[in-house]
């Protein structure tokens, strides 16, 4: 049994198609993990930063009696 022309097409369409969205898909999801990322890493900064300030007070509290 054969597949008619049309069939054929659809196949063809769907053998390019098919890779094409998936590369779409992982690219946007690249894309995305990328962003959290830099956010997670800002985030993670700015603890890092008050946690510094807070240990340097802390510190110096410590030594003046308060």
């Amino acid at each position: 049994m054969t597949d008619s022309l049309g069939a054929q097409k659809i196949r063809r369409a769907a053998l390019i198609l098919i890779p094409a969205i998936a590369a779409f898909n992982l690219s946007a999801a690249k894309e995305v993990w990328e962003a959290s990322r830099e956010e997670y890493d800002s985030v993670e900064d700015a603890f890092a930063d008050e946690s510094a300030k807070l240990l340097i007070i802390s510190h110096s509290n410590s030594h003046f009696g308060g």
